[in-house]
């Protein structure tokens, strides 16, 4: 496994420098405080509607996992009855998307997890749960591009929620960028914290620790 991309760890950008200069672009929308951080003091924080134009272009992968530290805090989806919306997801470089890891509210107030592929416009889902807005969710989102055998796939803490597998998905091309809350229709907020951008599967940080100490997992050992 090789490591791409990553910020939010002790040492990194986010933390020794206290910004997302890491990352391509960044919008009024997010911003790097010093709360619910996943390690060290700081963590990204989007607040509002719209695009965030928060992003990491990316060199042209047909394989990639992108796993984060997300708390979903305040009025995940706005108090509405129901919805959903993309919070981190894999784009083209006209930043259209290719693979999207989703949080759906549902009619009764519970949530689903989902993933998104924008070759056929499929989604898939996960069983119902309540959503616990102080806890940190290790989500990672996968994709492959391919002719035949393509596929999107969303691991909550390393466990596969829903995916869609044997597809077409080379009609975008390959795998640009990575976005945080690329397009959120509602009032949403959210914390991101511990960014990993991989060109094989990640999983969780071997130790969670939540200020002052590096915890890696021992995938990134072996490199």
């Amino acid at each position: 496994m090789t490591v791409i991309f990553s910020d939010g760890q002790v040492g990194s950008i986010m933390e020794t420098a206290g910004n997302l200069s890491a990352w391509t672009g960044s919008g009024a929308k997010v911003s790097v405080v010093n709360t619910k951080p996943h390690h060290g003091v700081n963590s990204a924080y989007y607040n509002g509607s719209d695009w965030s134009e928060n992003y990491k272009t990316l060199a042209a992968l047909p394989l990639a996992s992108y796993r984060a530290y997300c708390v979903f805090a305040g009025n995940a989806i706005d108090g509405a009855s129901s919805g959903e919306e993309s919070f981190m997801g894999f784009r083209d470089a006209n930043f259209v998307d290719i693979a999207l890891a989703l949080l759906q509210k549902t009619p009764n107030g519970t949530y689903r997890w989902g993933v998104s592929l924008n070759a056929g416009g499929l989604s898939a889902y996960s069983s119902t749960f309540v959503l616990d807005k102080t806890k940190q969710y290790c989500i990672e989102l996968e994709a492959k591009i391919a002719a035949t055998g393509g596929y999107a796939k969303l691991y909550v803490e390393d466990v596969l929620v829903a995916s869609i597998v044997n597809v077409k998905t080379n009609a975008r091309g390959n795998i640009d960028m990575i976005d945080f809350c690329g397009w959120i229709n509602k009032s949403w907020q959210m914390y991101l914290d511990c960014v990993v951008v991989a060109n094989a599967h990640i999983g969780p940080e071997s130790t969670v620790t939540q200020k002052g100490r590096i915890s890696i997992h021992a995938k990134l050992v072996a490199i």
